[in-house]
């Protein structure tokens, strides 16, 4: 059985391009860099939500040590609160309706740095032994969660692996390193592109 969940990046701090000049001009069109960098302001929004204690989230933290935080409001506390429950309570019944045994697939569209794969693993009442979670993002993104997953080896075990070798693999056609384990891997690829899409998705 096989579950899609889309995780765009949520309250990202405002463009700083000139809004239009006129009602009847569209407005910009987001540049790819700056779709994302969104990624950053997620993942340092849900890391500071947990340290306040609004969700048990330490990984975040983790792949994300070193990048500047800044104090955030409550209403983004708030918002990202709502956001996370909502995404955990949807693979939560998701599993639930999985017959036991028969495997399950999760796929995390616009994954940037969420560790949904990490809270299902910390505990045993949420973990199925048959799943395999699928994130999938722009080169450039899981290229960067791929590098600070390599550094965290207190991560590893999770992941069930000991060496480099057995966490990672590089993809032929963009040269990218991937994590790709029993129940975790990476899909670095551009979604708007379907074929290029479809491929990446059969290559895991």
């Amino acid at each position: 059985k096989l579950c899609a969940i889309s995780w765009p990046a949520a309250l990202a701090r405002p463009s700083l391009q000139r809004p239009a000049m006129s009602s009847m001009e569209p407005p910009p069109i987001p540049t790819d860099e700056a779709v994302q960098v969104t990624h950053v302001d997620a993942a340092l929004a849900k890391a500071s939500c947990a340290k306040l204690g609004y969700f048990d989230d330490p990984w975040t933290e983790q792949l994300m040590r070193g990048a500047r935080a800044h104090s955030r409001s409550p209403l983004i506390h708030r918002g990202y609160y709502s956001r996370v429950a909502a995404f955990r309570s949807s693979v939560l019944r998701f599993l639930e309706d999985c017959p036991a045994g028969g495997g399950c697939q999760i796929v995390n569209l616009g994954a940037g740095f969420d560790t949904t794969y990490f809270w299902l693993r910390s505990s045993d009442e949420r973990w199925r032994s048959d799943l395999v979670m699928f994130e999938v993002d722009f080169p450039e993104v899981l290229s960067k969660k791929t590098s600070a997953v390599l550094r965290r080896q207190a991560l590893w075990p999770m992941l069930d692996v000991a060496t480099q070798e057995d966490l990672v693999s590089q993809d032929a056609a963009t040269g990218t390193r991937e994590v790709r384990t029993k129940h975790l891997r990476y899909v670095a690829t551009d979604m708007r592109m379907i074929p290029e899409l479809t491929a990446a998705m059969d290559a895991a």
